[in-house]
């Protein structure tokens, strides 16, 4: 999938993400991403989502994620 070009502070589209946001988690949603670019032929971004989904879920197993000195991975 091409980039598309920004759209600024487009408060419609801000709201329909807030709204699926509010359903379903972040892993949820990248899972949504790769399947449609799996249907659409777009294996590309289907493969950078599911491998930003995985590392979403490697991040969340974490004990301390962000803390300064975390030596997990």
């Amino acid at each position: 999938a091409k980039e598309k070009e920004p759209m600024g502070g487009d408060e419609k589209l801000r709201n329909a993400v807030e709204a699926i946001a509010d359903m379903y988690s972040y892993g949820e949603i990248l899972d949504a991403l790769e399947s449609f670019y799996i249907k659409n032929d777009e294996q590309n971004s289907a493969r950078m989502a599911s491998i930003h989904a995985k590392e979403f879920r490697r991040v969340l197993d974490m004990p301390n994620p962000f803390k300064k000195d975390n030596t997990n991975g």
